[in-house]
């Protein structure tokens, strides 16, 4: 499964919000248009998300790349232990928003 945005394969890795940042993509304008592909993945562009297993083993990479992005002059999550990341990470799969 991968996602993609005017020809732009979409790292799903990443929070839809970082991504929109990351492109300069407005959403004042109304809804954004992603076109969703469940095959014929470029594997040079996108890592594939096979399973959950796949995005436990790297969500700190992804969460610290994403951080660098949003907020290029400071990284908050490298201070983060462990513990705290695992929560995280089980709040974002049950789709929590209560932290």
């Amino acid at each position: 499964m991968w996602l993609e945005y005017e020809g732009t394969p979409l790292k799903w890795q990443f929070p839809l919000g970082v991504l929109l940042d990351s492109l300069e993509i407005s959403t004042e304008d109304g809804p954004v248009n992603l076109k969703l592909y469940v095959s014929q993945i470029d594997l040079t562009k996108v890592i594939p998300c096979e399973n959950q297993d796949t995005l436990k083993i790297n969500y700190l990479s992804y969460l610290k790349e994403a951080n660098a992005l949003k907020y290029p002059k400071e990284n908050k999550v490298l201070n983060l232990k462990t513990k705290y990341i695992d929560q995280l990470r089980e709040l974002v799969y049950k789709n929590d928003t209560s932290l």
